[in-house]
């Protein structure tokens, strides 16, 4: 292949590289092609090599050796600080990768709530609790009752019970942190164990309110 038709072979793939370079050093990791340039880059080392085998001429030579330096840079320079990761995560990372999962999202979201509120209007207006009983258990219901029952003795149930406020805290942390895990692992076997801890999750807090308003005191 002579060094014309190598060129207007590849041109087009350079010339995106070069715009995708150009983003990075203006606006940083933000810039939206910024996951392709190492693809490219790696592309560019090759092109540049064949270049320098073949003896394509100096021009070609400098134009992509002026890339694979670019390139290098970008990829290679000193990563930001801590808090720069951080804010860069809250700010951009995570916001664009709700974005791009907006459906499953919302699939998630309405495993959760529906079994929730379906649950919860279900223990308003059906009078028989023995199915309450059922989804929660009669040491829940105890603890609900020793919660919500009677608004002067809900903390000192609860410090009774954990022993102080801040192993109530830990309580209530580590109880949300492995739902957390659980709904997380739960994924690995095609999202079914996520969908049942999501549901199961939902129809339990469902239990809960009911029995909050209809049973314990709702002045609590």
């Amino acid at each position: 292949m002579q060094g014309k038709e190598f060129e207007e072979k590849n041109h087009a793939r350079w010339t995106e590289y070069e715009e995708a370079l150009a983003k990075l050093e203006k606006q940083g990791q933000q810039a939206q092609d910024v996951s392709r340039i190492p693809t490219m880059f790696r592309e560019v080392c090759t092109d540049l090599a064949l270049a320098r085998h073949r003896m394509y001429g100096v021009l070609m030579n400098e134009r992509l050796n002026g890339l694979v330096i670019r390139g290098h840079k970008q990829i290679h320079r000193r990563a930001g600080s801590t808090w720069d990761k951080l804010f860069r995560f809250v700010l951009t990372d995570f916001p664009v990768a709700v974005r791009a999962e907006w459906r499953l999202l919302i699939v998630c979201t309405l495993a959760f709530i529906l079994p929730l509120v379906g649950v919860a209007l279900a223990g308003f207006y059906w009078p028989d609790f023995s199915w309450v009983e059922a989804v929660l258990g009669a040491n829940m219901m105890e603890d609900l009752d020793m919660m919500y029952g009677s608004p002067d003795d809900q903390i000192s149930n609860l410090r009774d019970a954990y022993g102080s406020n801040f192993m109530m805290f830990c309580h209530y942390i580590w109880n949300n942190i492995g739902i957390d895990f659980r709904i997380y692992a739960g994924g690995i076997i095609a999202c079914l164990g996520t969908l049942f801890f999501l549901i199961y999750n939902g129809v339990f807090f469902g239990a809960v309110v009911a029995y909050i308003h209809v049973a314990c005191s709702t002045e609590a």
